[in-house]
């Protein structure tokens, strides 16, 4: 069915005026934004996108001049399962099994400030500017030597790590300091300090358990002495030393007992009973002595081992002393680092690169999103609810707005894209209308500038030069596009004077204004349109007759959103062609444009988008409708 055809149902009215048939205007940011829009986006961005990105990547290379390098070296100790250790109670060695609590203690050790201070030392990191603050800012002469160990050992906190692999024995020694052999050093010599310190406290527990039984020993040779000294005191005292006395005085009893047995009660035997009586008191005295002495030889005893006991203790520790072996061993030195840790040039440029993608594509997005120009079709479908019936290529760049110029172009070049886009928009205006009926087109466009009366006389041109007759009415009365572009003046004749009798319109025709076959009418500069213009029974008569004179007849209206003459004019035609200016009308000033023809019951037929640079639509991704056609525009 053609666009014009008259026998076409009418569609219905809907809000505010507008034709239910016209699809409602939506926004257009999901058909911008689609997958399939991803590389004619790129395209379209992508110098925009090359500088973000050159300047993100530019940026971390820069980054990475700046930000002096940082190698990192790896040392690994394990520590030893079975550890041994001196028993308080016994003084003697064990071996124990290392509990988790006592790993994390030695790791707790490893990260202690004592440690640190004790590797400071060692190393004599004071000496070294990059530890020691007080000699970079030259105020060591006047800082106490401890007040610089510190600050030698806080430094050295802030480049070393330690680290537990899993529930491992396993403990990594991290450092990181800008010269690569200092930082290897450094590991190492603090897996060197600590598998050494932890020989040396056991040596330094064993020794002082030796020291303890050196100094029991010393007491209790003292004491054995003190002991031998009352014991042999004790003999002498009570005349012990001669064993045999004992016997001889109990011998000595039994005579004395058997002499008084004899004896009878003479004063004889008186003295006996004293003196038996008096060497039994002796001898009790002696055997009560000689228990003393039994006893203080057992405590003797007890004594002297106790003393070869310690003595036994003491040699078997000294013996171990040189045997004791570290709680942990060096599997892994650290080898001199040959590249940075930090920074990653490598994941630093990535990361510019990927930021400079993600800023140039948000910057592409935000473009995208506050872009309401037309750029394509379907932005003007969208924009408006009606169909795009042509896409046209620029000619303003080849200078053909001068008087003339496009109607030798057209002559020049009758198979050029250009003049086959108005062919095809002409088949779609006039097919299947009956003879003698021309079909009525205004053309009109939003704004001002956008090529409209250029449009309006290309179609003139193209269908003269098919051997139609085309009458071109300029009702731009303010700039007179057409009247221009064909060398001509406007007439001092006004709109209502022409169109009142239908007898005079013919009249006030330029005959062959435009060329040959293209008849010009045109009004007085700001010449008044009046509103009730299509209303008229003389303005129908008139055109009924133009319609039987011409093959076509073709309005040149002024812009909708700028004056209202459009509308009214509008009213004389049988359709309107609302033109977008590519890459410069937008889509708010099109939606107002097709809204308010709708409003005033304008029969638009739908869009032309005019003005279009071939090669960019093409290769921006645009469209592709006219790619044939676009690669020999320039031959004609």
């Amino acid at each position: 069915m053609n666009i014009l055809d008259e026998s076409a149902p009418k569609a219905e009215k809907g809000r505010y005026g507008a034709a239910a048939g016209r699809r409602p205007a939506r926004s257009n940011a999901a058909l911008r934004l689609s997958l399939t829009m991803f590389i004619s986006g790129v395209r379209r961005h992508f110098w925009l996108l090359l500088v973000l990105v050159s300047l993100a990547t530019g940026g971390a290379w820069l980054l990475l001049e700046l930000i002096p390098p940082r190698y990192t070296a790896q040392a690994t100790i394990v520590l030893i399962q079975a550890e041994t250790r001196v028993n308080t109670s016994d003084l003697v060695l064990e071996t124990e099994q290392l509990t988790h609590y006592q790993i994390e203690t030695e790791i707790d050790f490893l990260e202690s400030n004592a440690f640190l201070t004790t590797v400071a030392s060692r190393l004599n990191l004071t000496q070294d500017p990059d530890f020691n603050i007080y000699l970079a800012d030259g105020t060591a002469a006047g800082t106490p030597a401890e007040l610089q160990l510190q600050a030698a050992a806080a430094r050295l906190r802030e480049i070393y790590s330690v680290s537990r692999r899993g529930d491992s024995l396993a403990i990594d020694i991290t450092v990181h300091h800008a010269d690569p052999g200092r930082a290897a050093e450094i590991a190492d010599a603090m897996a060197e300090i600590y598998i050494s310190g932890t020989l040396e406290a056991k040596r330094a527990e064993v020794q002082k358990s030796v020291d303890f039984l050196r100094q029991r020993i010393e007491a209790l040779g003292t004491a054995l002495t003190a002991s031998e000294i009352r014991i042999a005191d004790f003999i002498r005292q009570h005349q012990l030393d001669d064993l045999s006395r004992t016997a001889e005085m109990q011998d000595e009893l039994r005579r004395l007992a058997a002499r008084i047995a004899l004896s009878g009660q003479g004063s004889e035997a008186a003295e006996m009973i004293a003196r038996h009586d008096a060497l039994k008191e002796a001898l009790n005295l002696r055997t009560r002595a000689e228990l003393t002495l039994l006893n203080l030889q057992r405590q003797f005893d007890a004594e002297v081992v106790r003393y070869q006991t310690f003595a036994e203790r003491r040699n078997t520790l000294e013996a171990q002393i040189d045997i004791l072996a570290p709680g942990a061993r060096q599997i892994t030195r650290a080898e001199v680092p040959a590249a940075p840790a930090f920074p990653n040039r490598n994941l630093i440029l990535a990361a510019g690169v990927l930021g400079g993608v993600a800023l140039a594509g948000g910057a592409a997005f935000l473009r995208e999103l506050t872009d309401r120009r037309i750029w394509m079709s379907g932005h003007a479908e969208e924009a408006t609810g009606l169909p795009n019936l042509a896409v046209l290529p620029d000619l303003e760049t080849r200078g053909l707005k001068r008087p003339g110029a496009l109607a030798a172009h057209l002559h020049e070049h009758p198979r050029s894209a250009y003049a086959e886009a108005g062919r095809g928009l002409l088949t779609l205006l006039s097919g299947g209308r009956p003879p003698g009926s021309a079909p009525v087109v205004a053309v009109t466009s939003a704004l001002a500038d956008e090529g409209k009366s250029t449009l309006a006389l290309s179609l003139a041109l193209v269908a003269a030069q098919e051997g139609e007759k085309v009458l071109l009415i300029d009702f731009d009365v303010y700039k007179h596009g057409v009247t221009r572009m064909s060398g001509q003046k406007a007439l001092p004749q006004l709109p209502a004077e022409v169109w009142s009798k239908s007898s005079q319109v013919s009249r006030k025709v330029l005959r062959d204004g435009v060329v040959p076959g293209v008849d010009l009418l045109n009004f007085k500069h700001n010449a008044a349109i009046p509103r009730d213009l299509p209303a008229g029974t003389e303005a129908a008569r008139s055109m009924a007759m133009l319609r039987s004179i011409y093959d076509l007849i073709l309005l040149d209206t002024p812009p909708v959103l700028l004056t209202q003459d459009a509308v009214r004019v509008a009213g004389l035609a049988d359709t309107v062609l609302l033109l977008a200016r590519w890459g410069r009308t937008t889509e708010d000033a099109l939606e107002n444009a097709a809204g308010l023809l709708s409003m005033n019951r304008v029969p638009a037929s739908g869009t032309v988008l005019a003005g279009v640079d071939p090669a960019r639509y093409q290769r921006y991704g645009y469209g592709t409708y006219y790619g044939g056609y676009y690669a020999g525009y320039g031959n004609g």
